[in-house]
C-alpha cells in the first residue's frame, strides 16, 4: 500500500513534534534538588524541608527527607534564585513528658527535634542554580 506524500509529511510533522515534546525545556526553568541533612553529626532519620523564595514569588516547593537525604525532580524542583530553607523532624512526645492540659488535648503531642532557627524562625538561605547542580548540606545543631 503506497501512501499520499501529504500523509507521509503530516505523519513526519506528528512524529517530529512528539520527539521536540519528550525533550522540552521545563517552562519555569525549574531545577532539580538534593542534600542531605545532618542533627549533631547525625543523618536526620526523618522530616520535611520546604525551600520558600526569599523575596515573594510564586514557587515554594519541598521534599521528604529519609535518613539524611532528600530529593527533588525537576517538576517539584524550583526555577534558580535565593529561597529560604526550612527543616522539620517531630517525634511523638511520651506520655510521660506531657506537662500541660493543652498537650494532652492534643490528637498525637510531639516534640520537635530541630530547633526553631531552622524551621519557624529559619536562618537558612540557598541559592538554587541554573548553571550547576543544585546539591545541598545542611549540616544542623542542636544547641
Amino acid at each position: 500500500m503506497t501512501f499520499p506524500s501529504s500523509m507521509k509529511f503530516i505523519a513526519v510533522v506528528a512524529l517530529t513534534l512528539v520527539g521536540c515534546m519528550g525533550t522540552a525545556k521545563d517552562p519555569f526553568g525549574r531545577q532539580a534538588i538534593e542534600g542531605t541533612i545532618t542533627l549533631d553529626g547525625q543523618p536526620l532519620a526523618s522530616g520535611s524541608i520546604v525551600f520558600m523564595p526569599e523575596e515573594q514569588g510564586p514557587f515554594v516547593s519541598g521534599a521528604e527527607i529519609h535518613k539524611g537525604t532528600f530529593s527533588m525532580p525537576p517538576t517539584n524542583g524550583l526555577p534558580a534564585g535565593r529561597y529560604k530553607v526550612s527543616i522539620t523532624s517531630v517525634v511523638p512526645l511520651p506520655a510521660s513528658d506531657v506537662k500541660s492540659a493543652d498537650e494532652m488535648t492534643m490528637d498525637f503531642p510531639t516534640k520537635s527535634l530541630v530547633p526553631a532557627k531552622y524551621n519557624s524562625q529559619t536562618t537558612l538561605i540557598s541559592e538554587v542554580s541554573d548553571e550547576s547542580q543544585n546539591v545541598f548540606t545542611f549540616d544542623l545543631k542542636s544547641k
